[in-house]
């Protein structure tokens, strides 16, 4: 069956709760609207990213310096907050540091702990279609690719998440 129900999502609320001896961390906004700008964050986060501690990054390829810097100016629109670029050459890659214990919880929670856990929330999976076309973007550019080479070309998004894999399905229907 086709997915037909839409549910309107107007704004995210975030908390942002200091511990005792946190004089440093920058406060979320308690409020950010459903844009797809926030959306394809959160689309770089599925595909590339991971949130540890008080750090929230991104690794990309070495060719991929445009995604790297558009999550810089994402982090700064959405949240707030500045990111490091740090180009590893030896490694082929280029990492992307977003400092926020307050994000990295957010996204843990939101999203899921690892790799193989990631996962969409379900208010997300029933946004106007339109509305999702940023978190598909983001994943799409993190995660997608096209095979020109084949005798039969074609495209295709890999994640070693089985939910993430049937939500992505469930989003292109």
């Amino acid at each position: 069956p086709l997915p037909l129900e839409v549910r309107p999502l107007q704004y995210l609320t975030f908390t942002s709760e200091r511990r005792k001896w946190d004089f440093k961390s920058t406060a979320l906004p308690e409020r950010l609207g459903v844009s797809a700008g926030l959306l394809e964050f959160f689309g770089y986060f599925l595909a590339e990213g991971y949130a540890k501690g008080t750090e929230t990054g991104f690794v990309f390829s070495n060719r991929e310096m445009h995604l790297a810097e558009r999550v810089r100016e994402l982090a700064g629109i959405l949240f707030g907050l500045g990111a490091t670029i740090r180009e590893r050459s030896r490694q082929h890659r280029i990492d992307v540091s977003v400092y926020s214990t307050h994000l990295a919880q957010y996204l843990r929670k939101s999203f899921g702990t690892s790799a193989g856990t990631k996962r969409i929330p379900e208010s997300l999976l029933f946004l106007d279609p339109e509305v999702q076309r940023g978190l598909l973007e983001g994943l799409w550019l993190g995660d997608g690719y096209f095979a020109v080479w084949r005798s039969q070309p074609r495209a295709g998004y890999v994640t070693i998440s089985p939910t993430l894999f049937q939500q992505v399905v469930f989003l292109l229907l």
